[in-house]
């Protein structure tokens, strides 16, 4: 972790005596009646051995009177930033025994301009005689931070950039040096990071998803961004679910999946390329993973999907039915009885025929129920869907096609839980 150190500014104010001058060094004595000197000792960070472009190298401060000429701006003094670090001083002299403003602004060159990294005030009696001394912290003007990419995608021994940025209240970029941030990993067993620079190094270490996060010191803010790590090699992708159907005016989610011999790969949206050959058919929206399918008009249209990084491809080809389907006269299911155990699932998929004996197994098409859920329970909206044993008894698993009414059962029995491993 590293540790920001903050600019103090300690402010001096002094009375009839022990002025020091504008311009030097001036003789201790009286200040004309009714007036004062405010005198500024600024105590500046060391710069860790190394240089800090974006770091602030002058402060600028602007007096202001609020008593009884309020918002009159007295006078403006620039503090460059010694090359060692240590202290300096400024002075505004001959001020009002009034009550004063002092605003300070911190800034990256040394003449008080460019973009304000900090900025603090504090108000200021001014005394006729005597010294007054008090203490203004500046505090960052970061009002948000952002990760760029806001999700990364790497493979295990690869590395990438991850750049932290902040930005004021007017969505103006905050200059900021590396060592105003701190970098953490949630899982350093799947990615490391290394912010010792800006942008960060983020390396992969094992297949998995995890979260860097970057902490802007000074305003406390931070932002996230989530990391995939994925192998190094993708011998094979493919689309989810098979034999895709979609009415007119109606969508379907295609879901892309990359593996290799280790099982599934974690991937994002970005890593794929999706396309249809037909777009006056069905049209694909590859903004997301699972993909959006909508169909256009009746007829069939293929849709690719191409995982970018290794170029490995899979298509589907996707029916696109009438939006009236009212012509259904008949419906069955693809098992003619279940035979389960408590805890175990199996699937079933739905068909429906029309009188020219073409066949529809659109997921929205079809509602199923069981008879006793206290024994069997099923997924109602899909298509194939999943049927769970529960506990040992009988049910009636029935699927009914929505628009026609059409219907079909099957038995579904349940016995007792064995170990499946045993069975031959």
């Amino acid at each position: 972790m590293t540790t920001r150190t903050a600019v103090v500014v300690v402010l001096v104010v002094w009375g009839l005596s022990g002025l020091i001058g504008c311009g030097g060094a001036r003789p201790a004595g009286p200040e004309s009646s009714g007036r004062g000197a405010v005198r500024f000792t600024i105590r500046w960070p060391e710069r860790s051995g190394r240089p800090l472009p974006a770091g602030a190298n002058s402060l600028k401060l602007v007096a202001t009177i609020l008593q009884p000429d309020e918002g009159t701006v007295f006078g403006t003094q620039i503090a460059a930033r010694p090359a060692g670090g240590g202290e300096s001083t400024v002075q505004f002299s001959d001020l009002p025994a009034v009550q004063v403003r002092i605003d300070a602004t911190a800034h990256p060159n040394a003449d008080g301009t460019g973009t304000t990294l900090a900025s603090g005030s504090v108000t200021v009696n001014v005394p006729e005689a005597g010294t007054a001394q008090e203490t203004l912290t500046l505090q960052s003007v970061v009002a948000a931070v952002s990760l760029d990419p806001a999700s990364l995608s790497i493979s295990v021994s690869g590395a990438a950039g991850l750049r932290a940025e902040a930005r004021d209240a007017d969505d103006a970029v905050v200059l900021t040096a590396a060592s105003d941030w701190e970098w953490s990993s949630d899982d350093p067993s799947i990615a490391t990071v290394d912010g010792s620079d800006n942008p960060a190094l983020v390396s992969g270490v094992a297949a998995g998803s995890t979260t860097v996060t970057a902490r802007h010191v000074g305003s406390g803010l931070s932002a996230d961004a989530e990391v995939l790590v994925g192998s190094t090699s993708v011998s094979s992708v493919f689309l989810e679910p098979e034999g895709a159907q979609v009415r007119v005016g109606q969508t379907l989610m295609l879901e892309a999946f990359a593996q290799n011999d280790d099982g599934i790969l974690p991937t994002r949206p970005s890593d794929w390329q999706w396309t249809t050959n037909d777009a006056s058919i069905a049209t694909v929206d590859g903004s997301t993973n699972p993909a959006v399918v909508t169909g256009v008009a009746r007829g069939t249209s293929s849709i690719t999907a191409q995982h970018l990084a290794s170029g490995k491809f899979t298509f589907q080809t996707t029916e696109v039915e009438p939006a009236d389907d009212s012509e259904v006269t008949d419906v069955s299911i693809d098992q003619e009885s279940l035979l389960l155990e408590v805890d175990e699932t199996a699937t079933v998929k739905a068909f429906a025929f029309d009188d020219n004996g073409r066949v529809s197994t659109i997921p929205n098409d079809f509602e199923w129920t069981s008879s006793n859920r206290s024994v069997a329970t099923v997924a109602r909206g899909y298509n194939p869907t999943t049927v769970t044993g529960v506990a040992v008894g009988d049910s009636q698993l029935t699927v009914r096609h929505r628009a026609s009414g059409k219907s079909a059962t099957i038995s579904v029995s349940v016995g007792p839980a064995t170990d499946r491993r045993r069975r031959p």
